[in-house]
């Protein structure tokens, strides 16, 4: 396997990205984080429905008569809002999130291909009783040892 991620984040680099972060903290202090439960329960505005709601907006608007007294309008408005612009941010960051994953993804296949190939060059070295071999090895072995019985999945032993 090719290495295609060889690359580090420089310092500052990090440092900038985490400030970044920081300011968009920072400033969606309202921002709420929800249960697996939560997120499924409930109407939610997608697309189809925004379109709905950006329209009852504009009717609620120009017919106020029309509109119950239960339903707060303002707090509609702000509803439909913060959902405009919030999804503005995120169809931004989604492509940025999704290519950081990826990268995480293909450099953990790539870290795992030398890490499994050192594994398999120690595995040897310690069945040849090179110096230090066993040691390292019965460490590493540890990963693919399942509660006690024979290394099970172990990519060194075929």
């Amino acid at each position: 396997m090719e290495n295609q991620i060889n690359q580090q984040i420089p310092t500052d680099v990090k440092q900038v990205i985490e400030e970044a972060i920081g300011v968009i903290e920072t400033n969606t202090p309202w921002r709420i984080v929800q249960t697996p439960e939560q997120r499924k329960g409930g109407m939610h505005l997608g697309d189809k429905s925004f379109g709905f709601a950006d329209k009852v907006e504009d009717y609620m608007v120009q017919n106020p008569g029309l509109v119950p007294a239960y339903i707060d309008v303002e707090a509609f408005k702000n509803d439909v809002a913060i959902v405009r612009d919030l999804q503005k941010i995120i169809r931004r960051l989604a492509p940025l999130t999704q290519s950081l994953e990826d990268t995480v993804s293909l450099a953990g296949q790539e870290a795992m291909v030398s890490a499994i190939a050192f594994y398999g060059a120690v595995k040897a070295a310690a069945k040849n009783n090179v110096p230090g071999a066993q040691v390292i090895y019965d460490d590493l072995k540890q990963r693919y040892t399942n509660s006690g019985r024979k290394p099970a999945n172990d990519p060194a032993n075929p």
